[in-house]
């Protein structure tokens, strides 16, 4: 596989960026907001006063890490995955902001929402993996969906990527509803408030929120967010599809947080992409 750069991979999120700022990429008035504030943040970066540094090699170590899975089916079945323009922008926000009083990430809380068939358990999978296998701490990461079903849908990509990935073949094991990485008890596991678990007290190091808009109150978002109050650089990653029901905890969420990106376009906390 050809080599990349840091060089290489963030002239491409520059220029995703420009492509959405200036038009040539159709995108809703919020995913040109995220933009905005993304080329806020890296002007920024210049000011001795900024709290943050951006590490653009973490971004080529998610991307190598992408690389080495490979796609499952469809019409690239048998080849590396590839990350997105798109894809690509969110993991330089996710991996490249870091605060630098403690080198803990940036963003702890990140919404994307997505149509369907964009690849989304994919890269959830990655985000999960990436989470426990490439370091020697120990982390937690939970998929949380509303029904078994939905935790089950991306805790299946993550079990795909894995099986097909030599690198990773005597490292963990799948048993009892959970991958466990043999070094470091590390593991991945889904959540329904269906099933009873919740991941109460858990500690999670990341928390997989899979289609929001069905979640029909905060009660496994609230568990895994108060639980991450002891790790230094959680991460919280709810996607969803478009949500219709003005009641549920996903509309009234994404208003409030549509709301602050619009006053500050610099929340500290929360990436939007739609």
């Amino acid at each position: 596989m050809q080599e990349i750069t840091a060089e290489i991979l963030i002239e491409r999120v520059w220029s995703y960026a420009e492509k959405i700022r200036s038009g040539e990429i159709k995108a809703s008035k919020k995913h040109r907001w995220a933009v905005e504030r993304f080329f806020r943040d890296v002007e920024r970066l210049a000011d001795d006063d900024c709290p943050y540094y951006f590490d653009a090699e973490a971004v080529v170590d998610f991307y190598e890490w992408a690389r080495q899975f490979r796609h499952v089916e469809g019409i690239l079945a048998g080849q590396p995955i590839e990350l997105t323009d798109f894809q690509l922008f969110i993991s330089a926000n996710i991996y490249g902001f870091y605060k630098k009083e403690n080198g803990a990430r940036r963003f702890r809380k990140v919404y994307i929402q997505l149509a369907r068939k964009n690849a989304k358990s994919q890269f959830l999978a990655l985000v999960a993996s990436y989470e426990i296998f490439p370091t020697q701490e120990k982390h937690r990461v939970f998929i949380a969906g509303w029904s078994r079903e939905q935790s089950d849908e991306v805790y299946q990509a993550i079990l795909e990527q894995l099986h097909h990935a030599p690198i990773l073949k005597g490292k963990y094991s799948s048993a009892n509803g959970r991958v466990k990485k043999y070094k470091t008890n590390s593991i991945i596991q889904p959540l329904s408030r269906e099933a009873r678990k919740l991941g109460d007290g858990k500690k999670p190091s990341i928390g997989i929120v899979d289609e929001y808009y069905a979640h029909e109150t905060r009660e496994i978002y609230d568990v895994l967010d108060s639980g991450m109050v002891a790790r230094r650089s959680p991460l919280m990653a709810v996607i969803t599809t478009a949500d219709f029901h003005m009641e549920r905890p996903c509309f009234r969420d994404i208003n409030i947080q549509v709301k602050s990106l619009i006053q500050t376009l610099t929340r500290r906390m929360m990436i939007i992409l739609l």
